[in-house]
């Protein structure tokens, strides 16, 4: 597979055969990081480019579009860690997305959103 040339990559603009558009659950993939911060000096994700980025998919893929999104303020960027967003459509329902780190240079996908039903 070959790596994505620009920084916001949605899994749909891959080739269909790829082994990440395979991927079941899978929904976006891209690279966001920005400088350096805090005392440690990690990397941190650009968690308003992810979010940003999230938000473009959702509606695209799945046609929920967020009227809130909610996710850590701050993400190291760290291969194989996860973290988890959550927020409200148009229509009020409440719904969670788990995020997946690819590598330490920002790029990620995102799980089906976990849409919260409502009795």
């Amino acid at each position: 597979m070959q790596p994505l040339d620009r920084p916001f990559a949605p899994l749909s603009k891959l080739p269909k055969h790829s082994p990440l558009a395979l991927m079941s659950g899978v929904v976006g993939a891209l690279a966001i990081a920005s400088a350096p911060t805090g005392c440690s000096g990690d990397k941190q994700l650009d968690v308003d480019g992810a979010m940003e980025e999230i938000r473009r998919e959702l509606d695209s893929r799945f046609r929920i579009e967020a009227a809130s999104l909610d996710c850590p303020d701050e993400v190291t960027l760290e291969r194989g860690a996860t973290f988890e967003c959550g927020g409200v459509d148009q229509r009020g329902r409440s719904f969670t997305i788990e995020v997946e780190q690819l590598n330490d240079s920002g790029r990620f996908t995102f799980s089906r959103p976990q849409v919260e039903r409502r009795g």
